[in-house]
């Protein structure tokens, strides 16, 4: 029986670090992809304007220096968007170029790139190589070296073509098949702006968890001051601009609640009934050594001692168990996901130690708590009665 209750403990606990693992993994993962084409916090100028053609906003308008005072506050980038048109012989796609400048942090990209380079914008005339995707690469038939055209519905009607350097996959075909990364410079011409206009600052963090009170304090900064022209910057955060995905992570939280209580739960009552068995088993023991005169306590401390020990073990096996099978599925990527559903290949998994080591320590200390039900019994058990029966 001592057996069984270990038994049930590890596998309720293996079962436990797996499902913090792959739902911290998970958030993570998706939080990465969807910040990459998105910033945390976004600085824009505030317009009843919800098309792609939004006016433009002034640099000198942004209090930057002021910004990067902020804690948590990593960097801060202009961007501008322009969207268009792609047309080869065969094919045809509506896109958006993001313009980003030499100051661009490229580490999502560089992380998702599956063939040729990242474009190089630290020339001083504007470059021609772009970035697309693998999804829009397909599409339109288009490999690395290739000239894409790209045509722009406007007064008067314009066309570029670009030099593909490069091609990212990051599994988010919301977003993949909009977007082609390109120089700053030639959206800002294509949108008739002056070198000094953006559609916009992106502001990297380096703490997400942060996101909230560093997203208030940049409001503080800069979202109250009223320009000139009547105009005010709109500040916003991924978690407002992108709610639906993060309504999204926040029910996988309760996914891995019921989870933990499921496995708790299961924990316990073997735990219980283990311990019901031991001390049913060793009655007449209990009987004599009262009758000899053992403390109550000492004799509760002995079976606590005894629940302790299978507690502790089973939660040894269940972290090595645990922990091997995360670290298999994390280098092997062993299960796999269908990617138009989660927009990821693989389950993911990322271990987190401190959420780990609290999950043990809480464990114990219920587990510790049920033990005491079964240890109710000592009190009831008479010497005299235990004697003549035996």
């Amino acid at each position: 029986m001592s057996k069984i209750a270990t038994i049930s403990i590890a596998i309720s606990t293996a079962v436990m670090v797996l499902a913090i693992s792959i739902v911290v993994g998970f958030k993570k993962e998706i939080r990465e992809k969807v910040t990459g084409f998105s910033a945390p916090i976004l600085i824009t100028k505030l317009s009843q304007n919800s098309s792609l053609e939004i006016p433009p906003l002034r640099k000198d308008w942004v209090p930057i220096g002021d910004l990067q005072k902020i804690p948590n506050v990593q960097s801060i980038h202009p961007y501008t968007i322009k969207a268009g048109i792609v047309k080869t012989n065969e094919e045809i796609q509506g896109v958006i170029l993001k313009g980003v400048d030499s100051t661009f942090n490229w580490s999502f990209f560089s992380s998702n790139l599956v063939e040729g380079r990242l474009p190089n914008y630290k020339s001083s005339s504007a470059s021609r190589e772009v970035l697309i995707s693998r999804i829009n690469a397909a599409r339109l038939k288009l490999k690395v070296g290739d000239k894409v055209k790209t045509y722009f519905v406007q007064h008067p009607f314009r066309m570029r073509s670009f030099d593909i350097v490069g091609i990212y996959d990051s599994k988010l075909q919301e977003f993949d098949s909009k977007f082609i990364i390109s120089d700053l410079r030639h959206t800002q011409k294509l949108n008739q702006w002056e070198d000094n206009q953006y559609a916009g600052f992106e502001i990297l963090i380096d703490d997400f968890g942060k996101l909230t009170q560093t997203s208030q304090a940049v409001v503080d900064a800069a979202g109250y001051k009223i320009y000139p022209d009547g105009s005010r910057l709109k500040i916003e955060n991924i978690k407002e601009s992108m709610s639906n995905i993060f309504d999204w992570l926040s029910l996988q939280d309760t996914n891995a609640l019921v989870v933990l209580t499921l496995m708790l739960f299961v924990a316990a009552i073997n735990m219980i009934t283990g311990i019901l068995i031991l001390l049913l088993d060793r009655v007449r023991m209990i009987g004599i050594l009262k009758a000899l005169g053992m403390s109550l306590g000492s004799l509760r401390y002995v079976f606590i001692y005894l629940s302790s020990a299978i507690v502790l073990k089973g939660l040894l096996w269940g972290n090595i168990v645990g922990l091997s099978l995360s670290l298999l599925q994390k280098y092997t990527g062993l299960v796999g996901l269908e990617e138009s559903t989660y927009y990821l290949s693989s389950v993911p998994i990322s271990i987190d130690i401190a959420g780990i080591l609290l999950l043990n320590v809480a464990t114990f200390l219920l587990l510790a708590l049920f033990m005491l039900i079964p240890l109710l019994i000592i009190n009831k058990i008479s010497p005299s009665e235990i004697i003549r029966y035996e």
